[in-house]
């Protein structure tokens, strides 16, 4: 089980913006932002999918899932915005490692 939200995108320069608006969503729902008023832990992968619009003037779809952790799957508190909603993936998900430095430490991830 997955929480997703989506933002339309309308052109490339706005696609970082979508990206955090969305993100930012999710993000607030595993922080408390739920009916249960509860913190959720994060997980990964997050998952980004982008739906192409019907042409060249159409705006995108942005889609940004977190995994909802195993142990709350199917009873994970109700999200209180209305633009965060539980969906289902059915797939294979590819995880890429990545390093980052913060602060002059190191963090990967997995």
């Amino acid at each position: 089980q997955w929480v997703s939200t989506e933002v339309q995108i309308k052109s490339y320069d706005e696609f970082t913006s979508a990206q955090n608006t969305a993100f930012m969503r999710l993000f607030h729902y595993i922080s408390g932002e739920n009916e249960a008023n509860s913190k959720i832990d994060m997980t990964a992968p997050v998952l980004t999918k982008i739906t192409p619009g019907q042409g060249p003037f159409c705006a995108s779809t942005l889609q940004i899932s977190f995994f909802v952790p195993p142990e709350l799957a199917g009873k994970a508190p109700k999200p209180t915005n209305d633009k965060v909603v539980f969906t289902e993936f059915r797939g294979t998900v590819w995880v890429k490692v990545c390093t980052v430095l913060i602060s002059n430490e190191v963090l990967n991830f997995e």
